[in-house]
């Protein structure tokens, strides 16, 4: 558990939930990226990604998350950019 904490005490960017849908054993949440108390999002490294949004595609198993996989992430004003194989 500790390590997770280090984990996510390392990623610079908040995220809000915007949209969420469930089917079968697949959940697909689209986030906002934002920044945090602790840090600005736009501290990571390349352009500043606040408000950019991403995609996540959960894979759920006995009630419990067992995979995911990124999906796109869609700069402001772009098309999204979808990751190889998706």
């Amino acid at each position: 558990m500790k390590a997770v904490v280090q984990f996510h005490a390392q990623i610079p960017c908040s995220v809000e939930i915007v949209s969420l849908q469930a089917r079968g054993r697949y959940a697909t949440a689209v986030f906002r990226l934002g920044d945090r108390v602790t840090s600005k999002c736009a501290s990571a490294p390349g352009p500043d990604p606040t408000g950019w949004l991403s995609a996540v595609r959960f894979t759920i198993v006995r009630g419990k998350i067992a995979g995911m996989h990124q999906l796109w992430f869609k700069p402001p004003g772009q098309p999204a950019i979808r990751w190889p194989g998706r």
